[in-house]
């Protein structure tokens, strides 16, 4: 750039016969600032089309977004039709009306967005309260899908499914909310009233924290010099993948703790200790089981 604006000049210069070296130089630095001003109309030119390039990304992805809106719309509405057009046998309609506290699947099929089944059928399967039960599948194969169902977070199925209190379950997803703010609000989280800063503002209460954090494998948060309840700090940045899981273990054991079993009997667990060493794993789950 440089050569190209001193050759530019030098040609003015023998075309133009500017005698003195102050007016040669005044030319270089108009044409350099000419010069300059080219590549910067360049360079706007080629960020716009940048621009452009991101703007059709962005419109095709809201078109194929809306495309499975409506695909997802259609799958609700046949959903809706075929619960209606469902009849249950006798033996049916007596087993739904003894359940007390437990899931019950008849005839459920579920489906993902592109109306794909993920899970064909389940013809009758009652799960009781105490109840282990393993959930196994491939990447991909709608695990994650039926948690959401069960949770009232995911309407697109056909059958029959009957679902204990929402009072009385605890989903421990595989990526746990964290935000800004102290550790005593990650670990109380989602419960954030008044009247219950109340309650667990004072020893007993912190008392209770601390043993919730040592069940989950956490107390070196807390074992720092400078570790202050009130101190609120970056947390999302702070726990990794691993240490947010074991944070959703403690927020289950805070909440058995300051409610009873009631409001946690049944725990729903999607991968939850996928990002867990086994040993710290295994040391986790025997403290749900008791």
């Amino acid at each position: 750039l440089n050569y190209a604006t001193i050759a530019v000049c030098a040609f003015y210069f023998g075309k133009f016969k500017v005698d003195d070296v102050a007016s040669f130089s005044a030319l270089i630095a108009t044409a350099s600032y000419q010069m300059l001003e080219i590549i910067f109309g360049f360079t706007t030119i080629v960020q716009v089309g940048g621009y452009f390039s991101e703007l059709t990304g962005i419109t095709g992805r809201l078109g194929l977004f809306l495309d499975a809106m409506k695909s997802v719309d259609s799958l609700q509405e046949k959903s809706k039709t075929d619960r209606l057009d469902i009849t249950f046998s006798d033996s049916v309609c007596d087993t739904v009306a003894s359940l007390e506290n437990e899931f019950f699947f008849h005839n459920f099929s579920l489906f993902d967005p592109k109306q794909n089944v993920l899970i064909e059928r389940i013809p009758q399967l009652t799960i009781q309260r105490g109840m282990h039960t393993l959930i196994s599948g491939d990447s991909g194969t709608g695990k994650s899908t039926l948690v959401r169902s069960l949770c009232d977070m995911w309407p697109h199925y056909v059958g029959l499914i009957i679902k204990p209190r929402k009072d009385s379950l605890y989903v421990i997803p595989q990526n746990s909310y964290c935000s800004m703010g102290t550790l005593r609000d990650q670990i109380t989280y989602p419960l954030k009233t008044d009247a219950h800063k109340k309650n667990y503002a004072t020893e007993a209460a912190e008392h209770v924290l601390v043993s919730c954090i040592k069940k989950a494998r956490l107390s070196y948060l807390i074992e720092r010099s400078d570790f202050n309840w009130n101190t609120e700090e970056n947390w999302p940045k702070i726990l990794s993948g691993g240490e947010r899981q074991r944070l959703a273990f403690c927020r289950l054991f805070y909440k058995y703790a300051v409610y009873g079993a009631d409001a946690v009997s049944w725990v729903i667990m999607d991968e939850s200790t996928s990002s867990l060493d086994v040993e710290t794993e295994e040391k986790i789950m025997n403290e749900v089981l008791q």
